[in-house]
């Protein structure tokens, strides 16, 4: 009997895709320097970096305190030079109070008037909208290019179906970042948690 549609074992057809090559010569004439670093010696513009750490552990205060650091240019944790840039805050776990309180205790502690960011750090507080990698390219869009973002917390921007704990959901959704880190020239910082429990 005819069958529609493959078996779920299956490869769908697709037609086959075109990769660029390079000769060495021609890579290193195209690439003579590498991208500018967001911080010094951790990591540069368009790359992804996962900040992680068990449950409670501060993860949220610590990238709060990257988001200052760079949109103020200052050192991060008193050890890594930031180049000034524009950061977005993308928080989906916690309330715009809470946001406003750790903020101005954060800045605080930092020596930095609020006032002196100008639009360099936008917070968007996305919690209970169902934001997923998916729709993160929205997010994206109305915010315009920002030099680094912060996704806080990557495990709740997972889509309909998807499993924190499944290496292909983690490759489609870090595919779809990198594909974002490209149009939109920026740097992704993503909150993950360990697994809890013992």
């Amino acid at each position: 009997p005819r069958r529609d549609r493959p078996e779920a074992h299956e490869e769908p057809a697709t037609e086959p895709r075109i990769f660029q090559g390079f000769n060495a010569a021609d890579l290193v004439a195209q690439y003579p320097t590498e991208r500018p670093h967001i911080v010094e010696g951790l990591f540069r513009r368009q790359e992804i970096i996962n900040l992680v750490a068990a449950p409670k552990m501060g993860k949220s205060w610590l990238a709060m305190n990257l988001a200052l650091s760079v949109a103020t240019g200052r050192q991060w944790l008193g050890t890594f030079n930031c180049n000034q840039g524009r950061v977005l805050l993308v928080d989906n776990e916690l309330h715009h109070d809470t946001l406003a309180y750790r903020i101005t205790t954060v800045a605080h502690q930092l020596g930095i008037d609020l006032g002196e960011l100008g639009d360099r750090l936008t917070i968007a507080p996305v919690r209970g909208q169902g934001v997923s990698y998916v729709g993160l390219g929205d997010v994206l869009r109305q915010f315009g290019q920002r030099d680094l973002v912060i996704l806080d917390a990557g495990y709740r921007m997972l889509g309909p179906g998807q499993d924190e704990n499944s290496n292909g959901d983690a490759t489609a959704n870090y595919n779809l970042l990198d594909r974002y880190a490209k149009e939109f020239g920026t740097s992704f910082v993503v909150v993950l948690h360990t697994s809890k429990g013992g």
